[in-house]
């Protein structure tokens, strides 16, 4: 089955916000000692860090492309050439280019807790994760899966770079089976946006047909 570019979207999402989320594994431990260690250094980096741009290729889904991710606060915006999704903490716009219109909703808690990485916290407790014997000095690989299907993937591998504490590359086996690669070929942290890099700018979409779900 392939993944609609809405499903991928939210899958990116789930996947970047590891970043933050995973702190509470740390407080539900996973029993790999050295794993948890790596995923503390990760995530007090972001912690540390004012909002976040990240760089990255997709490849998966029956598709593939590059796109961005900017991060700050509970805001968030994520663009590839399928779909471009801004939340400036109350109102998303999702964009669709196969179908060139945009929607706008005023999310609920339980919606964030699907797609907004700040959000999931909610969830993360409930992965294990453990180190890959394929893990070298310089270049770690954790294994996550998740306890309960509900979270809605069936596998996340992430590579972090161990000299610098960021993930490089992150691949996601869905509950259907389909496997989604990302890599990530920068991490600028320390950012401070402005807000309207989190709202839809509709300027910027001429003729797109806008659907105000609110």
């Amino acid at each position: 089955m392939k993944e609609s570019p809405l499903r991928i979207s939210v899958i990116l999402l789930i996947l970047f916000g590891f970043c933050l989320p995973l702190s509470l594994l740390s407080q539900n431990t996973s029993g790999n000692q050295e794993a948890d260690v790596i995923l503390n250094k990760v995530i007090n980096k972001f912690k540390k860090s004012s909002g976040t741009e990240i760089s990255f290729s997709l490849k998966g889904g029956g598709g593939s492309g590059v796109g961005t991710l900017k991060m700050q606060g509970k805001k968030f915006m994520i663009a590839n050439s399928a779909v471009s999704t801004w939340y400036d903490g109350k109102n998303m716009w999702v964009y669709n280019s196969s179908t060139r219109e945009t929607t706008v909703t005023t999310p609920q808690s339980s919606d964030l807790a699907e797609i907004n990485p700040i959000y999931y916290l909610n969830a993360a407790s409930k992965f294990n994760v453990k180190l890959s014997p394929a893990s070298t000095n310089n270049n770690k690989t954790l294994i996550l899966t998740p306890k309960t299907k509900r979270i809605g993937v069936k596998k996340v591998i992430i590579d972090v770079n161990t000299r610098t504490y960021t993930a490089v590359a992150i691949k996601v086996t869905t509950l259907s089976g389909q496997q989604i690669s990302v890599t990530i070929s920068h991490t600028n942290m320390g950012k401070k946006f402005a807000a309207s890099e989190f709202t839809y700018p509709k300027n910027k979409y001429p003729g797109v047909k806008l659907i105000d779900l609110r």
